[in-house]
């Protein structure tokens, strides 16, 4: 076995849109926040896409496949 597979992060200012159910556009901003890398939701800022996801769907989610940013 080797070691797990590290993602690549997304780029600083990367854009991924997601459309809900209702039909409600979200977008998800990569930002840089405190020498971390972060993802932002208008004025809410979270550690990971699946937070972010989490935000909008209500439920636990993979953010990485959810937004897009994995495919």
């Amino acid at each position: 076995m080797g070691a797990p597979k590290q993602r690549p992060l997304p780029t600083i200012g990367s854009k991924y849109e997601k459309i809900t159910n209702d039909g409600k556009k979200h977008l998800l901003t990569v930002i840089k926040a405190g020498g971390k890398i972060k993802y932002q939701i208008g004025k809410e800022v979270f550690g990971s896409p699946s937070a972010a996801g989490k935000y909008i769907k209500g439920s636990e989610v993979n953010g990485w496949k959810y937004w897009g940013i994995e495919e």
